[in-house]
C-alpha cells in the first residue's frame, strides 16, 4: 500500500512538473478548442506520435509558456485568448473570396468560424436583444422566469426549464 501511494505521488508530481510541459500543452490546446471549435492540435485526446501535429506549433509553445509563467492560471489564459485579434475577428472578411481561395479550411484563422451557442448563451442573448437582461452581479439563484443571466439560474433536477431543455442544456 505505501509503495502504491508513493507511485501515485510520483506520477502526480511528474504530471504537474514544470519540466513536463505536456500537461500544460494539453490544457492550452483544450482551452483553445473551447474558444475556437478546433484545437491547435486537431487530436486533443492524442498528443502522441499517432496524433496530429500542431497547426501552429509556435503559437502552442508560446501560449503554453505564458500559461506556465502565469502559475497555471486559467483565467489569465482565457483572457489572453479572448482579447486576441484572432478571437475578436468577424465571421465576414473584406476579401473573403480571395482568402477562401488561398485557405478554404480557414487553417490560418483569416475569419472567425460561426459556432453554435449553448442553451444558456441562447437564453441570455434573447433576454439581451429584448432589453430585459438584468446584468446585476451576485445574489441568490433565481427561477427561469426572472430575467437574470443564466449563470444565476437555480437548477432543479426534476424540473428543467423547457427553453433550456430544447437547446440541450447539459
Amino acid at each position: 500500500p505505501d509503495t502504491a501511494n508513493g507511485r501515485r505521488l510520483a506520477l502526480a508530481r511528474w504530471i504537474a512538473s514544470s519540466n513536463n510541459t505536456l500537461t500544460a500543452r494539453v490544457i492550452v490546446n483544450r482551452i483553445w478548442q473551447m474558444h475556437f471549435g478546433t484545437g491547435l492540435v486537431a487530436t486533443p485526446n492524442n498528443f502522441g506520435q499517432k496524433g496530429a501535429k500542431p497547426s501552429h506549433p509556435e503559437l502552442l509553445d508560446w501560449l503554453t509558456q505564458r500559461f506556465l509563467d502565469g502559475d497555471w492560471r486559467f483565467k489569465s489564459l482565457h483572457r489572453l485568448i479572448v482579447t486576441s485579434a484572432t478571437y475578436r475577428q468577424s465571421t465576414q472578411h473584406p476579401q473573403e473570396a480571395s482568402m477562401f481561395a488561398l485557405d478554404p479550411s480557414n487553417k490560418y484563422y483569416w475569419s472567425a468560424e460561426t459556432r453554435r451557442l449553448d442553451a444558456e448563451q441562447i437564453r441570455d442573448s434573447i433576454l439581451a436583444v429584448t432589453g430585459q437582461l438584468d446584468l446585476k452581479a451576485g445574489g441568490p439563484g433565481v427561477t427561469p422566469s426572472v430575467p437574470r443571466r443564466s449563470i444565476y439560474l437555480r437548477m432543479m433536477r426534476n424540473s428543467r426549464d423547457p427553453l433550456l431543455q430544447v437547446f440541450d442544456l447539459p
